[in-house]
């Protein structure tokens, strides 16, 4: 079986195309089907530049493919057509970056994509159970994983005086971020674990302009209060939003960890003891949030690779996997992220504990050699 993954440039230019593409097919089909199948790459721009004579291989895999003149390529050349979604189509409000009319054309292409397809994979059972019940389409089920091969993810833990607790992430976050509001500020205002703690933002993006990650930051921090008059220099150094000089920041009680590659992404971890993992459960208008719970276990996923204790919001698509104090600290109703966080400061073991059961939780229920298994039987049937 000749299969070709279609990715936008020669590398992953993001988490899409790194978990569900990269990661599956090059670090999972590649390494244990060999002589079964073959996987190659190919980009859109040379799709749409040539012919369809240049399809000549059997299956054609794409995340989220929006593009109807290329999904047409690949059926009028009679190839297999693989579409792979991680995420609820109809963008929730937190989400949408673009305009109602952009939203209606997205929605209206993605959904007929989908509709002519041979193969739909997706991440979770929550979100294939939307798939067929909105869409009338079959999807299977390819969960998240990290492959065991030397990836980005692996490497010793950066050492720290300090327990350093941290959330890594993109954009449109800012619902969940304020969900820990109230605890963070209880918590720089705890002077009997002053200098005992480090809070991380991972991902932080250079551009002031961006105002994601400003937010988050705020919210972090307190609006800055252990900084604004304590340590005014340091106050002044987060103004300038530069990565230079970022060694200043090692030791305080908050640090940005800035933004990396999508193929150096997993280092980051290497800075934290503890992931904290909020997760809103109602949208802006009150209702329950469908997207958040169609997304995937990832953030689950990448703690217990890296083996992190977890302090995390029991809500769909997490609450399945949790089970409070033993391989996490779970957060319900009365979003007391505070007393998990001060809890996990003082007790070592604990954390150690918490980490240890993540980890091989992840290795059996996120299995990257299972969960290749399941994607290449369902490519058999293609051919």
């Amino acid at each position: 079986m000749k299969v070709v993954v279609v990715t936008h440039d020669k590398e992953p230019v993001n988490g899409m195309e790194l978990y569900r593409l990269h990661y599956p097919y090059f670090y999972g089909l590649s390494d244990n089907y060999i002589g079964e199948i073959t996987i190659k790459r190919m980009t859109y721009g040379y799709i749409l530049e040539n012919t369809h004579e240049v399809l000549t291989d059997d299956v054609y895999v794409f995340s989220r493919l929006q593009s109807l003149e290329v999904a047409e390529k690949i059926i009028t050349a009679n190839k297999k057509l693989v579409i792979d979604i991680d995420d609820y189509w109809l963008v929730s409000l937190e989400h949408a970056l673009r305009n109602t009319e952009e939203n209606k054309e997205y929605v209206k292409i993605i959904t007929k994509t989908l509709s002519m397809a041979h193969l739909v994979t997706c991440t979770t059972k929550i979100l294939a159970e939307r798939i067929k019940t909105e869409l009338d389409i079959d999807a299977v089920v390819i969960k998240n994983t990290i492959p065991d091969a030397p990836t980005h993810f692996s490497g010793n833990k950066f050492k720290h005086t300090k327990v350093r607790f941290g959330w890594i992430g993109g954009v449109h976050h800012i619902e969940d971020i304020k969900l820990i509001k109230d605890s963070f500020a209880k918590l720089h205002s705890d002077i009997s674990i002053k200098n005992k703690y480090q809070i991380c933002l991972g991902g932080f993006n250079a551009d002031k302009n961006n105002p994601f990650y400003f937010q988050y930051e705020k919210i972090m921090t307190d609006n800055y209060k252990p900084f604004i008059n304590a340590d005014k220099s340091y106050f002044n150094y987060l103004s300038l939003f530069v990565p230079q000089l970022e060694h200043i920041g090692f030791n305080k009680s908050y640090r940005r960890i800035w933004n990396k590659p999508i193929t150096e992404y997993g280092q980051m971890y290497r800075d934290l003891d503890v992931a904290i993992i909020p997760l809103t459960s109602i949208s802006q208008n009150g209702n329950k949030n469908i997207f958040n719970s169609c997304k995937s276990e990832l953030k689950l996923v990448e703690a217990g690779t890296t083996n992190k204790a977890i302090i995390i919001s029991n809500v769909e698509p997490y609450s399945q996997h949790l089970i409070h104090e033993e391989n996490c600290l779970s957060v319900g109703q009365s979003q007391n992220w505070y007393t998990h966080i001060r809890r996990l400061i003082n007790d070592k073991d604990l954390r150690k504990e918490l980490a240890d059961n993540l980890t091989t939780y992840v290795k059996i229920h996120f299995n990257h050699r299972g969960e290749t298994l399941k994607l290449f039987n369902a490519l058999k049937k293609l051919v």
